[in-house]
């Protein structure tokens, strides 16, 4: 089955190309999402909220979540998230950089993308998909790091060793995961 892979805040779907499979699909987590074939989504932080949202579609399969909080606003230091706001309305360029620097230091600067970073940030500060994984209508697996600088999980989970950079830095284990979860369905 195919999946569609649906990158974090700021950051390009070339950073989810590490766990695509050649049939897969990575997108941003802005892009225009359609499916019209069973589909399974799998989504990195802003990504799995986005994919979260889409798991009600008839096409969707199963859900993977990666490192994704469950609800924001309980989960994220708000005082931390207040002055990402207050510096990228500043300098959005320097502030995504410190924010790589911060919660991605071993990504690619090329997967760098400062494109709807507000309306991003306000997305997740309202997610809550906790509530929504309780009721969905299709298996769902819930990946994420024991020393994520960023969260921690309020919702079930399996939880691997790592830090929000799980995609890229944890391959092998994040895909292995994801595949034993798809060749389930």
């Amino acid at each position: 089955m195919r999946r569609i892979l649906i990158s974090g805040w700021g950051v390009s779907p070339g950073a989810m190309q590490c766990l695509a499979r050649a049939e897969d699909t990575c997108v941003r987590w802005n892009d225009p999402i359609e499916f019209d074939e069973p589909v399974v989504l799998v989504g990195w932080s802003l990504g799995g909220v986005v994919a979260t949202e889409l798991a009600r579609e008839s096409a969707v399969k199963g859900l993977v979540t990666l490192c994704t909080p469950g609800h924001f606003q309980s989960q994220v230091n708000m005082k931390l998230f207040a002055r990402l706001k207050r510096n990228l309305a500043k300098d959005p360029q320097s502030t995504l950089g410190g924010f790589f620097d911060w919660l991605l230091p071993e990504a690619d600067r090329q997967w760098m993308e400062p494109i709807e970073l507000n309306s991003g940030l306000d997305r997740l500060c309202e997610s809550y998909c906790a509530s929504q994984w309780s009721a969905l209508g299709v298996p769902h697996l819930n990946l994420v790091a024991d020393q994520d600088p960023l969260f921690s999980a309020d919702a079930p989970y399996t939880q691997l060793i790592g830090d929000h950079q799980l995609p890229y830095r944890e391959v092998a284990a994040v895909r292995a995961l994801i595949d034993e979860f798809t060749d389930a369905l």
